[in-house]
């Protein structure tokens, strides 16, 4: 498959992974907490979840898919103490 990554760095960090069925995703993003979200983009079905991140790569593995999905990654705060 193929992925789209688009960004705003340190803030939100969408994307579009085409032809499926599962992808896993490494991204040099910010310390903090990060709302991660992924769409069908056929039938709208969303899955949510909330993750705290330190410093470096992420990896991320997406929900089995076809033919594509779509991923959207926001911070919601930085790491206490910054």
């Amino acid at each position: 498959g193929r992925a789209r990554v688009l960004s705003e760095p340190g803030v939100q960090y969408p994307a579009y992974l085409f032809g499926g069925p599962k992808a896993d995703l490494q991204l040099k993003i910010p310390a903090g907490v990060y709302t991660v979200e992924w769409l069908n983009p056929i039938t709208g079905k969303q899955s949510q979840s909330q993750l705290t991140h330190r410093e470096g790569l992420l990896t991320l593995s997406s929900p089995h898919y076809s033919p594509d999905v779509a991923l959207a990654i926001r911070r919601v705060k930085p790491p206490t103490g910054n």
